[in-house]
């Protein structure tokens, strides 16, 4: 298409993606090219917010295996978003997204309340440890201080026989990393809780 306006770019975009062979990312990209072009209508973007905004990917994309492209989404909450959409738990059982760290005291425990001994935790770039006995378990980290405008994140994936993972991510701010919290996790049972 010539002559393009901002009138008729966002169908000149579409139009280019019909052909992508992957169904799925056409539908992925064709959203995503109405959205963003949708935003950038709304509050009106200048092209200097938009060449601040480059700036900013590419100051992300910088970062070693993926790590900065996946802080700027966490900033955006599309991290947090994706893994809540798709790992949904029964009402009583701990979600997918929850609150802020330091300290970090856990407690894995079935949907009636039993703990869970020997679960095994993972905690992303912290290690993998194992719930005592009553079902506890301990971790300290300390928060990320290179970029303000980045949260500071734990992801934990838990597991034990007999439940669902959960993946839970927990996030801080910066003035948290003296507090002591605590979370119970509450797997979703696949068998009947014992």
């Amino acid at each position: 298409m010539r002559n393009l306006t901002q009138d008729n770019i966002t169908q000149a975009v579409i139009a280019r993606l019909a052909e992508t062979p992957d169904a799925r990312l056409r539908e992925v990209m064709t959203s995503l090219v109405q959205h963003l072009h949708g935003f950038a209508r709304d509050v009106k973007l200048t092209e200097q917010e938009w060449a601040a905004g480059v700036r900013l990917l590419a100051e992300a994309s910088r970062e070693s295996d993926d790590k900065g492209v996946m802080q700027l989404s966490d900033t955006l909450g599309l991290t947090m978003l994706t893994v809540a959409m798709h790992n949904g738990k029964p009402p009583g059982c701990t979600q997918a997204v929850e609150g802020e760290p330091g300290l970090v005291r856990g407690r894995v425990l079935s949907p009636a309340g039993t703990p869970l001994a020997g679960a095994v935790v993972d905690v992303a770039q912290s290690g993998v440890l194992r719930a005592g006995p009553d079902g506890r378990f301990e971790i300290r980290r300390e928060p990320a201080d290179d970029q303000p405008w980045r949260p500071d994140r734990l992801r934990f994936t838990v597991d034990a026989d007999g439940y669902e993972q959960l993946v839970s991510d927990v996030f801080s701010s910066r003035d948290d990393s003296d507090c002591a919290l605590e979370y119970d996790f509450v797997l979703s049972a696949t068998k009947a809780d014992p």
